[in-house]
C-alpha cells in the first residue's frame, strides 16, 4: 500500500541549548520556528539539513550571523555547536514511509582533526509504539544517559534490533529515497551539488539595506524623461482646470501614466532577472551533465576489465573446490580405517575390564558381608561365626519369653486394680444425712487393709461416716438408698488377717473369714492409683527392653540368613583376602586400559566426524564466493547496458540544455534588440538586486 512520506518528527542529542534528548514533531504541511537570537533555530534547522544529505563536500552551511564575524573564518561551524559535556552529537529522523513502514534514519556526528565527521545509518522495521528516545538511550539503574554510537549500536543489537551503518553517502541517500523522502538516490556527485544548493535556501531570508535602497531608487528614478512628462503633464492640468471634469480627467491620466510606467518597468526588470538565472542554471546543468558523462565513460571502461577478471576468479574458485574435497576424502578414508582397528581393540579391553571388575565386585561384597556378619570375630572361620550366631539367637529368645511373662504378670494386675466400682446409693445416702461415704473416707488406705476392711465388716461395702444414730429418723427406705449400710461417727478400724497362700483370712466367732489375694477390694482407690501408675512405668520399660531384645534377635537372624544365602561369596573371599591388593590392581589396570583404548577411539572418532562435517561444508565456502562472484558478475553485466543507457540519456539531457542555452542566449539579444540603450542599464540593476538578493542569504 502506497502513502505520502513524511518526516513525523527530528530528534536531537548532544547539541548546545538541548538537554538531554529534544524531540520535535514535525506538522504535515508546515512547521515553523520561533525564538530570540541564540535560541538555537539555526542549530535546529542545520543539523536537520545534515541529516538530510550528509555531504560535507557538497553541503556546506553557513548562516549569515557567523559569515559576518571574520573571526571564525576557517573555522568549521558545526563542531562548535556540539556540546563539549557529550564531545558527540545525533541528528535523527523518525520516517514514515511511502510503503507505510517505520525508517529510523540518523547521523552520528563527532570531531576529528577539528571537523565535524559523520556516520549515517539506518534502523528498520521498527515497532510503531516504540519512542524515538527509547532508541536513543540506555537505563543504567535511575540512571539514563546517551552513549556514543558504538555503545549504542552494541546495545541495540543486544535487545534484538539491528542498526545498519552506511558506508557511502549513496548508501544512505538510496534508503530515503525508496522511503520517498528525498527526489532521488542522491548516488552522483551532480545530483548532491545540485540538493545541496536547495537545502542551502533554507538559511535565506529577508532583505537588506542594500536591497531596500536599491528598491526606493527604482521606485523614485531620477531619470529626466519622467520629470518632463509630469511637468507636461501639469501644464496639461493648468489648461484643463478651467472646468472640473477636466481636472478630474487630467488627473485620472496622471495616476494611470505613473502606474503604467511603474508595471512596465518590474516586468521588464523581472524578465531580465528571469534571463540571467536561466542562463546560470543552465550553464550549471550543462557543467553537471558533462561531469556525470565523464564519470560514466569512466565506470563503463572500469567495468568492461572487471568483467573478464571476475569470470577467471570463478574459474580458479571452482578447480580449489574440486582439489580440497579430493584430498579430504583420501584423508577421512584413512581415519575410516585406523577408527575400526581402535574399535575392535576398545572391545577387547573393555571384556576384560568387566571380567576383572566382576571379579573385585564379587570379593568386596564377599567382604562387605563378611563384616557385617562377623563383626569383631573377623578372624574367626565360617563355622566359629556360625555357631556364634545360632548361641546368641538362642540366648536373646530366652531374654524375651522372660520378659513376656512379667509384662503379663503385671498386665493381669493392672486388670485387677481396675476392676473397683463405685457406689452412688452411698453417695446419696451421704448427702441426704450430711456425711461421707465409706468408701471415700477409706480411700487412702492400702489394699491389704482394703481387704482387712471388707472382712471385718463382713463383706458390707455400703455406709455413712460421720454421723450418729439421731441422723436415721430424718430419711426414710427408698430404692435410692441402700437397704443395708454401715453408719457411724468414725471410719471402722481393720482387724488382724494373716496369709494362707492365695489368700488372706481373718478369725471371726467359731470360724474365719476368707478373702482371695485376687479379688478387686472396693476401698484404698488412691493406693490402687499410684499402684496403676508404677506398674505403667514398669510396663513401659519392659516394653522399651522387649523392643531391643526383638530388634537385636532380628540383626542376628538376618546376619544368620545373610551367612547362608551367600556361603559361597564368603568363601571364595575368606580363600583370597590375602591377595586383596592384587585383586584390586587388577581391576585398576583393565579400567586404565580400557579408558586409554575409549580415548583413543574418541579422538579418532572425533577426528573422523569433524572431517566429515568439514567434508560436508567444505563446498560451501567456495560455492558462496562463487555464487558472490557470479551475483558481481550478473551485476556488472546488468550494470553494463544501464550504464550505456545513462550514458546516452545523459548525452541527450546535454543536447536538450545546449539547445535551452541557445534559446536563452536569443532572448537575450531580443531584449537588447528592443530595449537598445536602455538594456545596460536595465540589465545591470536586474543583475545587480539579484547578486544582492543572494549575499544576503
Amino acid at each position: 500500500m502506497s502513502t505520502n512520506a513524511l518526516i513525523n518528527r527530528v530528534a536531537y542529542v548532544g547539541w548546545c541549548g538541548i538537554n538531554g534528548c529534544e524531540v520535535v514533531d514535525l506538522h504535515k504541511e508546515l512547521t515553523g520556528l520561533i525564538g530570540g537570537t541564540g535560541a538555537g533555530k539555526s542549530t535546529l534547522v542545520m543539523c536537520l539539513d545534515y541529516a538530510i544529505l550528509p555531504d560535507r563536500r557538497s553541503l556546506e552551511i553557513k548562516p549569515i550571523s557567523q559569515l559576518k564575524d571574520t573571526h571564525k573564518a576557517g573555522n568549521d561551524l558545526l563542531v562548535g555547536r556540539i556540546n563539549p559535556a557529550y564531545g558527540y552529537a545525533y541528528t535523527v529522523l523518525d520516517i514514515n514511509g511511502r510503503d507505510g513502514k517505520r525508517l529510523i534514519a540518523g547521523i552520528y556526528v563527532e570531531p576529528v582533526d577539528g571537523r565535524a565527521h559523520f556516520t549515517s545509518w539506518l534502523i528498520r522495521n521498527v515497532p510503531d509504539d516504540a519512542l524515538i528516545q527509547d532508541l536513543l538511550s540506555i537505563q543504567d539503574g535511575e540512571h539514563e544517559y546517551f552513549p556514543a554510537f558504538p555503545e549504542l549500536k552494541r546495545h541495540l543489537a543486544s535487545v534484538g534490533i539491528d542498526t545498519t551503518t552506511c558506508r557511502s553517502v549513496g548508501e544512505y541517500g538510496q534508503a530515503l529515497y525508496e522511503a520517498g523522502i528525498l527526489p532521488s538516490s542522491m548516488t552522483s556527485t551532480a545530483d548532491r551539488a545540485l540538493y545541496a544548493k536547495l537545502l542551502e535556501t533554507t538559511f535565506k531570508g529577508g532583505i537588506t539595506d542594500e536591497v531596500s535602497t536599491k528598491l526606493k531608487d527604482y521606485l523614485l528614478p531620477p531619470q529626466s524623461q519622467v520629470q518632463e512628462v509630469v511637468r507636461g503633464l501639469q501644464e496639461c492640468a493648468n489648461d484643463v482646470l478651467k472646468t472640473r471634469s477636466a481636472v478630474a480627467s487630467a488627473k485620472q491620466e496622471l495616476s494611470v501614466l505613473k502606474s503604467t510606467y511603474g508595471v512596465g518597468k518590474n516586468a521588464v526588470l523581472t524578465a531580465l532577472r528571469c534571463i540571467v538565472d536561466d542562463i546560470k542554471q543552465t550553464q550549471e546543468t550543462i557543467q553537471g551533465i558533462q561531469a556525470s558523462i565523464a564519470n560514466q565513460r569512466v565506470s563503463l571502461s572500469e567495468l568492461e576489465k572487471t568483467i573478464p577478471s571476475i569470470e577467471q576468479q570463478i574459474q580458479v574458485t571452482e578447480q580449489s573446490k574440486k582439489t580440497a574435497l579430493s584430498n579430504s576424502l583420501q584423508e577421512l578414508k584413512q581415519l575410516g580405517e585406523k577408527k575400526t582397528a581402535l574399535l575392535q581393540s576398545l572391545g577387547n579391553h573393555e571384556r576384560e575390564m568387566k571380567a576383572k571388575a566382576a571379579e573385585l565386585r564379587r570379593f568386596n561384597e564377599g567382604g562387605k558381608i563378611w563384616g557385617k556378619v562377623s563383626g569383631k570375630h573377623e578372624r574367626e572361620s565360617y563355622d566359629q561365626i556360625k555357631v556364634r550366631l545360632s548361641s546368641a539367637i538362642s540366648e536373646i529368645t530366652r531374654s524375651i519369653v522372660v520378659v513376656d511373662i512379667e509384662m503379663r504378670k503385671l498386665q493381669e494386675e493392672d486388670a485387677r486394680l481396675s476392676s473397683e466400682q463405685s457406689s452412688t446409693a452411698s453417695e446419696r445416702l451421704a448427702k441426704m444425712m450430711g456425711g461421707q461415704s465409706l468408701e471415700q473416707a477409706l480411700g487412702h488406705v492400702s489394699e491389704k487393709d482394703s481387704i482387712a476392711l471388707e472382712i471385718t465388716l463382713g463383706g458390707l461395702t455400703e455406709g455413712v461416716v460421720g454421723v450418729d444414730l439421731d441422723e436415721l429418723v430424718k430419711i426414710h427406705p427408698s430404692e435410692d438408698i441402700p437397704e443395708i449400710f454401715w453408719l457411724g461417727t468414725k471410719a471402722p478400724s481393720t482387724r488382724p488377717i494373716r496369709e494362707a497362700g492365695d489368700w488372706y483370712v481373718s478369725a471371726v466367732a467359731d470360724g474365719h473369714i476368707v478373702a482371695s489375694k485376687t479379688k478387686a477390694s472396693v476401698f484404698g482407690s488412691e493406693a490402687r492409683r499410684l499402684r496403676k501408675q508404677s506398674i505403667a512405668a514398669q510396663l513401659n520399660a519392659l516394653t522399651e527392653k522387649r523392643r531391643i531384645n526383638s530388634r537385636e534377635e532380628a540383626g542376628m537372624k538376618g546376619n544368620q540368613a545373610l551367612l547362608l544365602e551367600n556361603n559361597e561369596v564368603i568363601q571364595k573371599y575368606l580363600q583370597n583376602r590375602h591377595d586383596a591388593l592384587s585383586i584390586d590392581k587388577a581391576a585398576e589396570d583393565a579400567k586404565k586400559a580400557f579408558d586409554q583404548s575409549g580415548s583413543d577411539f574418541g579422538i579418532a572418532e572425533r577426528k573422523y566426524r569433524e572431517l566429515g562435517e568439514k567434508i560436508e561444508g567444505i563446498e560451501e565456502p567456495f560455492e558462496n564466493n562463487i555464487k558472490a562472484l557470479r551475483h558481481v558478475l550478473a551485476e556488472k553485466m546488468a550494470n553494463k547496458p544501464l550504464l550505456v543507457r545513462d550514458v546516452e540519456h545523459a548525452e541527450a539531457r546535454f543536447k536538450i540544455a545546449t539547445g535551452q542555452l541557445d534559446s536563452f542566449r536569443h532572448e537575450h539579444n531580443e531584449a537588447r534588440s528592443i530595449l537598445s540603450n536602455e538594456f545596460d542599464r536595465l540589465f545591470d540593476e536586474a543583475t545587480n538586486i539579484e547578486i544582492s538578493a543572494t549575499s544576503s542569504y
